[in-house]
């Protein structure tokens, strides 16, 4: 047996070995076509809080605030957080203004959204409590909410998940 029926034969023990590999994923073309879709039916209104991280965003978090009073959801169920990080802007006045319980953030060694959330958590947790709240949203400050936003997440929460990732709208898409 020469060099070339060698590379020949394990060429096609390599074709089939990775056709193997990927085959099964045609499994999942199928699969939405018997899977059943999951219903929720939640009957316990939560208490959620929304939390924001904002650096200069006077612009676009109005916006967002909006959008969260126009839920169809009962509004004394939802509290709304927002951290002014490091903002040169009228982020904090635009907050305040909206109606929203507004922490002041400045750190210019520690810098990010990580940094503000947890900065923010813990002026929650010394304020009321994290316990006060049954779930936690985390925004971006150009994102926007459908009408029935919390109610569908509040029917995920009470079909059992403790996480959720939904889909998101931003205001100013071109930005970042």
């Amino acid at each position: 047996m020469g060099i070339t029926e060698i590379l020949k034969i394990t060429g096609i023990v390599l074709s089939a070995l990775l056709s193997v590999c990927y085959l099964y994923q045609v499994v999942y073309l199928f699969v939405p076509f018997f899977k059943k879709e999951k219903t929720f039916s939640c009957t316990k209104q939560h208490k959620f809080a929304f939390l924001i991280a904002a650096r200069n965003e006077e612009e676009v978090l109005p916006h967002l605030l909006d959008s969260i009073r126009a839920q169809d959801y009962p509004a004394e169920l939802l509290t709304v957080f927002v951290v002014a990080d490091n903002c040169t802007d009228r982020t904090f006045e635009a907050a305040a203004e909206a109606g929203a319980a507004v922490y002041r953030r400045e750190n210019k060694e520690q810098v990010g959204k990580g940094y503000a959330l947890n900065f923010l958590l813990e002026q929650i947790e010394r304020d009321y409590g994290c316990d006060s709240f049954d779930g936690f949203f985390v925004f971006d400050a150009d994102n926007l909410l459908a009408p029935d936003y919390v109610t569908k997440m509040n029917q995920c929460f009470g079909g059992g998940y403790e996480i959720v990732a939904s889909c998101r709208n931003s205001k100013n898409f071109c930005d970042n």
